[in-house]
């Protein structure tokens, strides 16, 4: 991936690439709600990903190392024993079904050997890690991606790299509660790593590259993985995915990096009715958007490796009524923001590589009046 590293540099230099997309809106209300403020105790670690579950519990992964780390609204505390089944610990990314059960990555650590990487479950009813793959499959250069459906079914995105039985490279596999399979019973197209997402309908979307080595965004149809858009009809250019999320209208955004002729850009929205992509980007800035979320109202919001006129980390709110954006409520954090989430409640919480007063990192929330 020589070349995307390339344009991914010519980005953060600031070489001559023209930005087409969206103006700043400097006030977004006159009233304020309410204020950022830092979720109990702060971290020695990077923050990688942030969740909530229905009863708004915070899940975090990378602050505490090895473990998962859970805020109940009093204080933070870890997430189960991880030790008696996962010797490597517990990673990113979190994902949490229907039933408030929480999954992630476990690493059993194998001596002389590389290190194995499993699917985590945390039982909510056992308060016990599971491991999902312990037969297999077994992904021993990582895993990426990890969603549920609204039937409880897993998928699991990684990278096998190493084992001799096995052809190098990408694979998705589904847990139907009994049984692994893989999809399309093939390794995927080429990409550094593959995201995945399930719309609010159930259907599963996730990252590639096409023919043209252009990100894509592809739907299962249950036998086949189908391009948004078109087969390599996809308008990314060259470029990486780090997320991709749904509205409630079954549009499709997909959020990164991307350069299309002298166009550089960091959202790319596939729009339903019409099967068409389109792109555009936040403020003044193409750099990498890492988290997208929506409210209950459908708005858009974005974080990521971007910052405002004052060189700060920011959280972009979209308005689509008049193609603006804005700076939501001043979060103002200087470094990046990997990952955004609200809670039932429609509180908005953000964690990453950002740090207090005391250089320590922490997960900072907005919470509404």
């Amino acid at each position: 991936m020589k070349t995307l590293t390339n344009l991914k540099f010519m980005l953060l230099v600031g070489l001559a690439i023209n930005l087409t997309g969206c103006d700043f809106l400097q006030n977004e209300n006159i009233k304020n709600e309410g204020k950022w403020s830092q979720v109990g105790a702060s971290f020695d670690n990077i923050i990688y990903d942030v969740k909530s579950d229905s009863k708004g519990k915070i899940y975090v992964s990378g602050a505490d190392l090895k473990n998962i780390s859970v805020w109940d609204g009093v204080s933070w505390s870890r997430l189960g024993n991880v030790s008696e089944t996962f010797n490597g610990g517990v990673y990113w990314p979190i994902t949490i079904d229907n039933n408030d059960n929480v999954y992630a990555v476990g690493r059993i650590s194998v001596p002389q050997a590389n290190s194995e990487y499993h699917v985590a479950k945390f039982n909510v009813s056992t308060k016990k890690w599971i491991n999902l793959t312990s037969n297999g499959p077994l992904f021993d250069n990582g895993i990426h991606s990890i969603v549920t459906d609204l039937q409880g079914n897993v998928y699991v995105a990684g990278n096998v790299a190493y084992l001799p039985s096995v052809q190098k490279g990408n694979y998705i596999y589904k847990w139907d509660g009994n049984t692994w399979t893989m999809l399309g019973g093939t390794k995927l197209p080429p990409s550094e790593f593959v995201k995945m997402h399930v719309d609010t309908s159930g259907n599963l979307f996730a990252s590639f590259y096409n023919d043209n080595i252009s990100p894509c965004v592809s739907k299962w149809n249950g036998s086949s993985w189908d391009e948004l858009g078109g087969k390599n009809n996809s308008n990314f250019g060259t470029g990486q995915i780090y997320c991709i999320n749904s509205d409630s209208k079954g549009n499709i955004y997909a959020g990164g990096y991307f350069v299309l002729g002298d166009s550089a850009f960091n959202l790319n929205k596939w729009t339903k009715e019409t099967n068409k992509n389109s792109e555009f980007y936040t403020f003044e800035s193409s750099l990498d958007v890492k988290s997208i979320a929506f409210d209950s109202a459908d708005t858009l919001y974005v974080a990521g490796s971007f910052t405002n006129l004052k060189n700060q980390y920011y959280i972009a709110k979209y308005h689509p009524d008049r193609k603006l954006w804005s700076n939501y409520w001043d979060l103002n954090v200087n470094n990046k923001i990997n990952s955004i989430c609200f809670d039932p409640n429609g509180n908005l919480y953000a964690g990453g590589e950002f740090t207090n007063k005391d250089n320590k990192y922490y997960v900072a929330v907005y919470k509404k009046r």
